[in-house]
């Protein structure tokens, strides 16, 4: 899937379809609003580009589980380049017990089933109540030259319109460094602040953060809030 809405020379049609047939009319202005309230990153005709994600998603029928990977894709006037990547899983709490979800976590990798476990104890209420269905965001990098110019920001706006057009409730992330860190006190410090980092990065972006207990923490966006915003 190639989402590349908010660039209206290109995807005007593709806007209008989603507003009429998935959306309506008013839900899909707010949701484009709220979206675009930042506007890009540059705003210097010269240097136009747009931020989009192609994805591919595949079914885990053992699991029920729909896993997602794909590339940070940066257009502009002249080229378009991969300038990083993207991984994912979608669970249906409606179609599976807790427990399935755990160990379909679990079969995924160790970290996988540790955001799952915090998830299942925070959002108890709320797993009860509505049976939601979720997306783990597991990965998504940026290759070094790529780093601090806003296309982060970007990718994670989209990752959340593509989230809306699935129906997805909630995102849910684990805010830590991927890169493996020795447990030495210095490296520790490190950990700790990078994990500060992560966590204003995306409250940035409307992610709220949750603790269970002396563990790290789980982030969470509410897809809810693009309705009531």
């Amino acid at each position: 899937h190639l989402i590349k809405l908010g660039v209206w020379d290109e995807s005007i049609g593709f806007d209008i379809v989603l507003r009429d047939l998935i959306f309506g009319e008013e839900q899909f202005e707010k949701l484009f609003n709220k979206l675009q309230s930042e506007g890009n990153p540059n705003n210097d005709e010269d240097d136009w580009y747009s931020i989009s994600l192609n994805t591919s998603m595949l079914v885990d029928v053992e699991f029920s589980v729909i896993v997602g990977n794909g590339e940070i894709i940066r257009t502009t006037e002249g080229e378009v380049n991969e300038i990083g990547s993207i991984r994912f899983k979608i669970y249906n709490s409606n179609l599976v017990s807790k427990y399935q979800l755990w160990e379909a976590a679990d079969a995924s990798s160790g970290d996988e089933e540790w955001l799952m476990a915090q998830f299942l104890k925070l959002f108890e209420e709320e797993l009860e109540a509505c049976s939601p269905k979720f997306l783990t965001l597991n990965n998504l990098s940026l290759k070094s030259e790529y780093r601090n110019k806003g296309y982060g920001t970007e990718a994670i706006k989209e990752l959340i319109r593509l989230s809306h057009i699935l129906d997805i409730d909630y995102i849910v992330l684990h805010p830590t460094p991927i890169e493996n860190i020795d447990f030495n006190d210095e490296s520790k410090m490190k950990r700790i602040e990078e994990i500060d980092r992560l966590i204003a990065f995306y409250s940035k972006l409307d992610f709220d953060t949750y603790r269970f207990e002396d563990n790290d923490p789980i982030m969470v966006f509410d897809m809810n809030s693009l309705s009531n915003g």
